[in-house]
């Protein structure tokens, strides 16, 4: 996945890149998606860390055998640590049991609690006493059932909206575009204010991104892969191959500008404002004395005289000189 936070500031987006078991246990791999998403601009990546004894149940034996063959080492782990440290991009991880958690949480300045556990109370309060940056994806919940959600890390900390990011999400995979519901963004905009919103995107491509950031969405995840054939494995046909990251970074900077709110007087419109404006001329000769008629007047554009704006009360008035055809009306020559 990737994620996307947009600055408060409107600086450029931060945008994780989601490596998640897309390296399928390959340290190698897992080492090519990390330089492939430093190349495409990103400014940190995401991993996975599942114990599958600690996650899939003994009778799934299926399950269990994907998720042992997914599963990167304890060394492994560690060395992609130390190689992102090296890449100079920074690096996090989901976990999904106590143990794992409390034995590298010293290594990340970030968490992620997935849809799966954002249930999960006591595993929460786990992550959330921290007081690090945590993205809590809300795939599974309803409305009710986030309200319930917040007012639990509000128990925990009061100040929690401060390092908390909440991702509307929808648990399907991929996810069929008239699920997306994306104006839930607006909704936990209006009733979370406090609260830095984003969205987890399972779609496919990256329109949905887009469009979520055009909502107000300051985070996008998106999983990440290096080829969306690369094998079976369901994630890497929902993820975001290397052009559409490159893709969905910039032009996640593009709608950054487009959102962003400037002052009237100093944008390149003000400028602009008194070219643009029309203002009134006599379009025949008037003696000294005449009443301005509106049939003795044009409209062109011009940065002096009187504006349109003004054209009642200048119909009917009396000139105090000669005007010659084409000129600029002026407050001097009206009486």
């Amino acid at each position: 996945m990737c994620i996307i936070i947009m600055q408060n500031n409107h600086k450029k987006a931060f945008i994780i890149a989601e490596i998640g078991n897309n390296h399928e246990g390959c340290f190698y791999q897992a080492k090519k998606l990390i330089n492939a998403a430093k190349k495409c601009g990103v400014d940190a990546v995401k991993l996975q860390y599942i114990n599958p004894n600690k996650f899939i149940p003994p009778s799934d034996k299926k399950n269990l055998k994907k998720y042992e063959r997914f599963k990167l080492s304890k060394e492994n782990f560690l060395k992609l640590i130390k190689y992102s440290k090296k890449k100079k991009i920074k690096i996090f991880s989901t976990f999904f049991d106590f143990n794992s958690f409390n034995e590298f949480k010293k290594y990340f300045d970030m968490y992620k609690i997935s849809s799966t556990d954002n249930n999960f109370y006591d595993f929460i309060k786990t992550i959330v006493k921290e007081k690090k940056r945590t993205f809590i994806s809300l795939g599974l919940l309803t409305n009710i059932e986030i309200k319930k959600l917040i007012n639990f890390l509000n128990k925990i900390d009061q100040n929690n909206h401060k390092y908390i990011t909440l991702l509307h999400c929808s648990s399907s995979y991929p996810l069929a575009y008239n699920e997306a519901n994306l104006k839930q963004i607006l909704f936990l905009k209006k009733n979370y204010p406090k609260y830095q919103i984003g969205y987890s995107d399972h779609t496919l491509g990256i329109e949905t991104s887009l469009c979520a950031l055009s909502l107000g969405a300051e985070v996008i995840e998106k999983h990440f892969t290096l080829n969306n054939n690369f094998s079976k494995f369901r994630d890497h046909k929902l993820s975001s191959n290397p052009n559409e990251m490159e893709q969905l970074v910039k032009k996640s900077k593009i709608i950054n500008q487009l959102l962003t709110t400037k002052s009237f007087k100093k944008t390149n419109q003000f400028k602009n404002k008194k070219f643009y404006r029309r203002s009134i001329f006599v379009n025949k000769d008037l003696k000294n004395g005449s009443k301005i008629k509106i049939k003795d007047l044009d409209f062109f554009r011009a940065s002096k005289g009187i504006s349109v704006r003004y054209l009642s009360k200048v119909v009917n008035k009396k000139l105090k000189q000669n005007i010659k055809k084409g000129n600029l009306l002026s407050k001097t020559f009206i009486k």
